[in-house]
């Protein structure tokens, strides 16, 4: 499954990405994610994990995130493992003028036998997720741009 989602974000690059890779602070800024752990301390390099709780669907969720890539301001990529799928979200910032184009590519890779058999049904809730994402991305737009108002 691949699905892709744009915000366009009434900031500069360099603050879009700061606010971006401060995962700390997602629940203040994502309506969807309850708390954020930092499972290898505050820094947020290239292996850092960490455990984001959200709600989805009305029910409560749980992932294990790491920091696969970060090359600021341009580029921020999470993977994680989970219900025998690798999941991976490429972050990719342009600016445009004085705002940024936030586009989020999210993939899911089936890695175990099970995964691979339901694959083809992922397809019926790429919208769902899209959604989803999209949402993700307007919250932290509208974070983002709220102290330039």
């Amino acid at each position: 499954m691949h699905v892709t989602v744009e915000a366009l974000i009434d900031a500069p690059i360099d603050r879009t990405f700061a606010a971006l890779i401060d995962v700390a602070r997602w629940p203040e800024r994502i309506p969807g994610i309850r708390s954020v752990e930092l499972l290898t301390g505050p820094e947020i390099a290239p292996g850092t994990r960490f455990r984001e709780h959200r709600k989805i669907h009305g029910r409560e969720a749980s992932e294990v995130m790491t920091v696969e890539h970060l090359d600021a301001p341009a580029l921020f990529v999470l993977t994680a493992k989970s219900h025998g799928a690798l999941y991976r979200a490429t972050h990719r910032l342009e600016p445009r003028g004085a705002a940024t184009l936030l586009t989020l590519e999210f993939s899911a890779e089936p890695v175990t036998r099970m995964a691979r058999l339901i694959a083809p049904f992922s397809r019926l809730f790429a919208w769902t997720l899209r959604a989803h994402l999209a949402g993700d991305l307007a919250a932290l737009k509208l974070a983002i741009e709220k102290p330039a108002r």
